[in-house]
């Protein structure tokens, strides 16, 4: 009987270990990828902010490649997540003093 409640609590302890491992790398792989997007779009962000304050871009809105065209970023940004060339025509909103881009 003592054997069974010793398998039985190492058996539980394994589990409770499993998960805890588990969860601890998702959260912190999810956060690391989180990062990654905040940098690109903060990119965005400041190239199309740069952009409407010298009065090139208006209507409040622009694309990722009116900024390319234009010259305030350059080729080859890439999506962290899907590491794949960012579209052209990600649109980025000025609003307020503030841009607007979502990648997610």
């Amino acid at each position: 009987m003592e054997k069974r409640n010793k398998i039985f609590i190492i058996i539980i302890l394994g589990i409770l270990t499993i998960l805890i491992v588990f969860g601890s790398i998702n959260k912190v792989y999810k956060m690391h990828t989180d990062k990654m997007v905040m940098v690109v779009e903060n990119k965005l962000k400041e190239s199309a902010k740069k952009c409407f304050l010298d009065g090139k871009c208006k209507d409040g809105q622009t694309t990722v490649g009116e900024l390319i065209k234009l010259g305030y970023l350059e080729e080859g940004i890439v999506n962290p997540i899907t590491k794949e060339k960012l579209s052209n025509y990600v649109l980025i909103t000025y609003e307020d003093d503030e841009c607007y881009v979502s990648l997610r």
